[in-house]
């Protein structure tokens, strides 16, 4: 259009012409007026919030709604984890000991500890038993850390002994054991001595899961 206006009626026609297109564009007049650029303020919202918790961004109440439906989202069946082993999670260490899989240095100091009983790592299983259980009304599922014989052992840090959520999986599991002459047993950091990262990193029968 340009060259056609520009040829047969020249430049001071064709700068008419688009003071007018720009006047006919201009507040009430444009098709946009009113409305939200969303492409815009994505990003300007993506810009603004960048780096930010949840709490500063919507507020103390507000951001403790968001993370009740984000996690009501993602509990029981809903989980693609529901039922499986999980071998990744948190920022802990994890891998292999000789052969045997660790997804924490707990559980990785508790071989260790395992074996200066006299234990040898071909009698250790790792999460054989895939317990279901339920918490506040919704349907899970539990997987036990090693067994060893007939003792079924749980490791964990002592602060979360009490929590709810471990009490009703230990409710659940000594229940599920004893019907296969198990015995269950939660063993924290109090009664075995945790190795460092650095000394697990210089383990050489060590494999980090990568």
């Amino acid at each position: 259009m340009k060259e056609w206006v520009l040829e047969r009626q020249g430049q001071e026609r064709f700068n008419e012409i688009l003071k007018n297109q720009s006047k006919a564009k201009l507040g009430k007049k444009n098709h946009r007026f009113g409305k939200t650029d969303h492409t815009h303020g994505i990003s300007a919202y993506r810009r603004s919030t960048k780096d930010k918790t949840l709490e500063e961004i919507h507020g103390e109440e507000k951001a403790t709604q968001i993370r009740k439906k984000m996690s009501k989202s993602m509990i029981g069946e809903k989980n693609p984890m529901f039922g499986k082993p999980q071998r990744r999670g948190g920022n802990s260490i994890k891998g292999w000991y000789k052969g045997r899989f660790f997804r924490s240095l707990l559980e990785y100091s508790f071989m260790k500890h395992l074996e200066t009983t006299g234990v040898s790592l071909k009698d250790i299983r790792y999460e054989c038993y895939n317990i279901p259980y339920t918490f506040r009304g919704t349907a899970r599922s539990y997987r036990p850390d090693f067994e060893v014989g007939t003792t079924v052992y749980e490791v964990k840090q002592s602060f979360a002994v009490r929590l709810p959520i471990n009490i009703a999986k230990k409710e659940a599991a000594i229940s599920f054991l004893n019907e296969r002459n198990r015995t269950y047993v939660i063993i924290t950091e109090k009664e075995f001595v945790v190795i460092s990262k650095e000394d697990t990193l210089e383990d050489s029968a060590v494999k980090l899961l990568k």
